[in-house]
């Protein structure tokens, strides 16, 4: 762990900062990237000013982990708008300090906050600006380093394309690469799972439902935790946990018995929107009725009756009032949207 002063978590709270920038020096000896190799730096992630507070998380997120993959070491990233149990764990075992301050607040924001003085911080945008201690000057200086590296190799500049214009042709959002590594998991097609995202949150990653869901694909934490995932503000570690929740729910409808592949991804889906108990409900009051549970046209047509006393007080359904119009609408609208991707791009393939 790399030590750090008061200063740094003054400014960590108090905010605004004032952005430097780090000039471009020799390549480093092709050894000197191991020197954070087995490192935990502990960041705090502040990421709040308008207009891109969306787009600004996820590329900062997406450049924590080419620092990780680069430097060989762990980042915990601490999120200043949904912070963990874990983190606070994570602070003390760091002696109560955090290395490092990852941060959108705009460059003409002076650091009124810290004494007067200015903190070294390692500059890469307005929309990105990473503060830490000075004191530690090893690791200033690799950060340093690292940022120039990925600036003249062109690294840095792709993945702002990449999240802020000038995206690749075919491309459905800046998380296409994230989509489809986790869309192998299910077998689906990767803009099958983006269609998932935009109904979701409309890729944005900072989204926070009014029920506690979080992120691109809206997980919220205890089911999060349930696959042992706990920063779900990380896009990556979002869609880890939503494909995985996706997987279990897929499983899940096999062991009822829909194997038809149509009707095992609506039935997914509408699992994912509603909760399994409550399609589980719908199955059973539509098999009571002498409809295909396993068919989801007819399992759909019964669902409005869902919402009426005689049959959700009934012996079939065990979950109370359901009224699924917006279940049957969401899977309308993530086929259609999936169709619309199909459309666009030229492939389906996750490879």
């Amino acid at each position: 762990m790399r030590k750090s002063t008061k200063a740094l978590i003054t400014a960590a709270i108090c905010l605004p900062l004032f952005l430097i920038t780090v000039k471009r020096g020799p390549e480093p000896p092709q050894d000197y990237w191991k020197g954070l190799s087995g490192d935990t730096l502990i960041c705090l992630m502040d990421i709040r000013s308008a207009p891109y507070e969306e787009e600004d998380s996820g590329f900062n997120y997406a450049l924590a982990g080419i620092l990780e993959k680069d430097m060989h070491c762990h980042i915990h990233i601490i999120n200043a708008r949904h912070p963990m149990r874990t983190d606070s764990a994570a602070v003390a075992s760091n002696k109560g300090a955090i290395d490092l301050l990852i941060t959108n607040v705009p460059a003409d924001s002076i650091n009124a906050h810290t004494g007067g003085g200015s903190l070294p911080i390692a500059g890469f945008s307005n929309e990105s600006v990473w503060l830490m201690d000075g004191s530690d000057i090893s690791t200033f200086r690799g950060l340093s380093e690292w940022i120039s590296r990925i600036k003249s190799n062109g690294t840095y500049g792709r993945l702002h394309d990449n999240f802020f214009g000038n995206r690749r042709t075919g491309s459905i959002s800046p998380y296409d690469g994230l989509v489809k590594e986790f869309s192998r998991r299910l077998g689906w097609d990767w803009r099958l799972l983006s269609s998932v995202i935009y109904n979701e949150s409309m890729f944005i990653n900072a989204t926070l439902s009014r029920r506690g869901a979080i992120g691109l694909m809206q997980v919220r934490p205890a089911t999060g935790a349930a696959y042992g995932i706990h920063d779900l503000s990380s896009p990556r570690n979002n869609i880890d946990a939503g494909t995985r929740h996706l997987q279990y729910l897929e499983n899940l409808m096999k062991d009822w018995g829909i194997t038809d592949s149509a009707n095992l991804v609506r039935f997914t889906l509408a699992a994912y929107n509603a909760g399994e108990g409550r399609i589980e409900d719908c199955r059973r009051l539509a098999e009571s009725l002498g409809k295909n549970p396993d068919s989801w046209e007819e399992v759909a047509g019964i669902i409005p009756l869902m919402s009426q006393e005689e049959y959700y007080t009934g012996e079939y359904v065990k979950r109370g009032r359901f009224n699924g119009k917006e279940t049957i609408n969401y899977i309308d609208k993530v086929l259609g949207k999936y169709e619309e991707y199909a459309g666009k791009t030229a492939t389906g393939k996750t490879s």
